[in-house]
């Protein structure tokens, strides 16, 4: 009796690893699957579509459950998606609390094609500006030194001081040591002599006319 417990328990023991080993290969086929199935590019059409809020649904070719899909999955496109596109896409998990739903990214409509990114052309602008006004800075002052250097230095006029001419009579007259009126040959001389000789004696009261009584001043 004993015996054929033992051999009973065993067969039971054998039966149930036997089978736990099938469930997880078929576990891990299924996850292998699944993980293919979301690399792999996808096909079905969009059977709904808000446009206003720019998400819709799509109905896949080969599995029962709608995709989610937002517009931002299709990137830059010539129009935007309507009901019964043919939708070329890629699957994803969706972050939240609804396990097991995926979303579409990186799809395509058929027949429509992608706008190509457009390089931007700011930054060719912005160094063609700067170098034509570099351009004209340079030409601008180019030309003014060329001005400094090719015009004549400013002329600086000297004033010229008028000297007064001396007659005729005072530029035949010297200081010969004369001091007194007697000395004097004319009333000129006389003139002369306070005005340019020292020590003359010619001009008694200091009022500037030497020799009154000759010269009858």
């Amino acid at each position: 009796m004993k015996l054929r417990a033992s051999k009973k328990l065993l067969s039971c023991s054998t039966n149930w690893l036997t089978n736990s080993k099938t469930k997880e290969h078929h576990i891990g086929v299924n996850m292998k699957q699944k993980i293919e199935s979301q690399n792999a590019l996808q096909k079905g059409v969009l059977f709904t579509w808000n446009d206003e809020r720019g998400f819709g649904f799509i109905l896949p070719e080969n599995a029962a459950e709608n995709i989610f899909i937002h517009i931002s999955a299709f990137g830059k496109i010539s129009r935007r998606p309507k009901v019964g596109d043919i939708i070329y896409y890629h699957l994803k998990k969706i972050t939240s609390s609804q396990k097991g739903k995926y979303s579409a990214y990186n799809a395509t409509i058929e027949g429509v094609k992608k706008e190509p990114k457009r390089l931007s052309r700011k930054p060719a602008k912005n160094f063609i500006r700067k170098k034509v006004g570099f351009m004209v800075f340079l030409i601008i002052f180019v030309y003014g030194i060329s001005k400094i250097i090719s015009s004549p230095p400013p002329q600086i006029e000297i004033p010229q001081i008028e000297t007064p001419e001396l007659s005729s009579h005072s530029q035949q007259y010297h200081c010969a040591g004369k001091v007194y009126c007697s000395e004097m040959d004319s009333c000129e001389e006389a003139r002369y002599y306070l005005h340019n000789c020292p020590s003359v004696k010619i001009d008694g009261d200091g009022d500037g006319m030497p020799c009154e009584e000759q010269c009858g001043h």
